[in-house]
């Protein structure tokens, strides 16, 4: 599953990853949040956009954490499986929370 996706959307998720964090104002030193992490673009293009403190990944399908964890060589970095509505993090613990593409496919999912 998350080999699929990846063959579909992650060329694309890569090379919107980088102008998506020009948008944000992501900057060194912070603690970022990736909301439906997906297979990792976004999580994996932070480290290449800022010297970031922290990057969580969180994402619904346990393949898809999968996906990241088997290439994440970053320390800093760390991926779970959770849910967006009931994330069990404490408040306040990151500067920054992203997600890329989660209301498109969340939204897609709650039609069905």
């Amino acid at each position: 599953m998350a080999k699929v996706y990846e063959l579909q959307m992650g060329r694309w998720s890569r090379r919107l990853a980088l102008p998506f964090l020009e948008f944000t104002g992501v900057h060194d030193g912070t603690k970022v949040l990736d909301v439906a992490s997906g297979t990792g673009a976004l999580s994996f293009a932070l480290p290449r956009h800022s010297t970031i403190d922290a990057v969580h990944g969180v994402d619904f399908a346990p393949a898809y954490v999968a996906y990241p964890v088997q290439d994440n060589q970053n320390p800093r970095m760390q991926f779970e499986v959770g849910h967006a509505c009931a994330l069990g993090l404490a408040d306040a613990s990151f500067d920054h929370k992203l997600s890329m593409q989660m209301l498109q496919f969340g939204a897609r999912a709650s039609a069905l």
